[in-house]
């Protein structure tokens, strides 16, 4: 899943809907809103089973992929995420899993578990690919709380430019892009003087690392393909 183009990727969140009673009553209208925040926390069993049921591809009208980032959207659904990932499953299911993770709040918790899967190197190469990506759209904010972790991630990611695997270089790529650890830059030269591969669906690598090179040289960021 490419988040250079999030916004066709499905992640459309479920909103409360309030309806005003005409009262007007400010205690009671708060309320309203108070109960409304802990449904969409906490989320609809119902509901809640039926995104379960699509994330496991039983639903012909929900990819899983969506249904996981529905899912990450409640504290419940998100706890299902995690039991997912947590034991050895299907490898489909588990990426769908993980890309739930991508837009989601996570704790620091959640960071270990992505660590985890990304480094382990019997995972299936779409799963550790997706755990790159969503270490790469959180791990940055723990930079200051979290600095020896935050190495570590940071040490796994650039071993990942060297991974046989041409999917995961790809986003370990993309998760380093704008970070100044002096290891990364000489490494995505050498990717984009050398590296010929494709991801499908995506781009060449050698594409993808020069748009991470390309990263804070502009105001305007640009589109991986332009290059």
């Amino acid at each position: 899943m490419n988040l250079h183009s999030a916004a066709a990727s499905g992640n459309a969140r479920w909103a409360v809907t309030r309806s005003c009673s005409g009262d007007g009553h400010p205690a009671k209208e708060r309320m309203r809103m108070a109960r409304s925040r802990k449904r969409l926390l906490k989320g609809d069993a119902v509901g809640l089973a039926k995104l379960e049921c699509a994330l496991r591809g039983e639903d012909p009208d929900m990819v899983p992929h969506v249904a996981a980032d529905k899912l990450a959207s409640y504290r419940e659904g998100l706890r299902l995420l995690t039991r997912v990932l947590s034991s050895p499953g299907d490898p489909t299911l588990r990426e769908a899993a993980v890309y739930g993770f991508v837009f989601a709040h996570l704790a620091p918790e959640h960071l270990v578990l992505l660590r985890r899967i990304y480094a382990n190197p019997h995972e299936a190469p779409g799963v550790r690919s997706q755990a790159a990506e969503a270490l790469g759209s959180h791990y940055s904010n723990y930079r200051h709380i979290w600095q020896r972790r935050y190495r570590r991630v940071i040490d796994l990611l650039v071993r990942g430019l060297d991974d046989p695997e041409p999917a995961i270089r790809f986003w370990s790529i993309y998760a380093l892009a704008g970070h100044k650890d002096p290891r990364i830059r000489p490494k995505l030269q050498a990717i984009a003087e050398n590296d010929t591969a494709t991801v499908p669906g995506m781009w060449s690598l050698r594409q993808e690392a020069l748009w991470a090179l390309d990263w804070g040289t502009d105001l305007v960021l640009r589109d991986p393909q332009s290059f």
